[in-house]
């Protein structure tokens, strides 16, 4: 017998191993439920502090378009039809109807190359 034990003390310490973990599950339950908090379940919304309006671009107005970030908060303006003025006027409504997010962007305006492509030029005035 104790030839034999010597032999396969391996497979005895795992037969051994496997037998404590059976009991284990049985005294201790199912492990494969899963406890969750309910204040794990609820999502808040983030909004990142330097481009909040990310999700919400491109905006397109009548005769403008705002199409990206090219900073922190500051939005790429592309006139076509108006002026920059009435364009100021159209994106100020736009985004005082975002609340605090919308607040303190700066728009930089991006006027047409004579090739016909657009370039960045100097900011066109920051926005309430």
């Amino acid at each position: 017998m104790k030839k034999t034990l010597e032999k396969y003390q391996v497979f005895v310490f795992l037969i051994l191993v496997i037998m404590i973990l059976t009991v284990a599950k049985f005294k201790y339950g199912n492990s494969d439920q899963l406890i969750v908090n309910s204040d794990q379940l609820k999502a808040t919304p983030t909004i990142n502090k330097d481009y909040p309006l990310r999700d919400k671009l491109p905006y397109q107005g009548k005769g403008f378009v705002i199409d990206k970030y090219n900073a922190p908060m500051t939005l790429n303006l592309k006139l076509t039809t108006v002026t920059q003025q009435q364009a100021a006027k159209d994106i100020g409504v736009w985004l005082d109807s975002f609340g605090e997010a919308g607040s303190g962007h700066i728009l930089e305006l991006e006027e047409a190359t004579p090739t016909g492509k657009l370039k960045p030029t100097r900011p066109a005035g920051t926005l309430p």
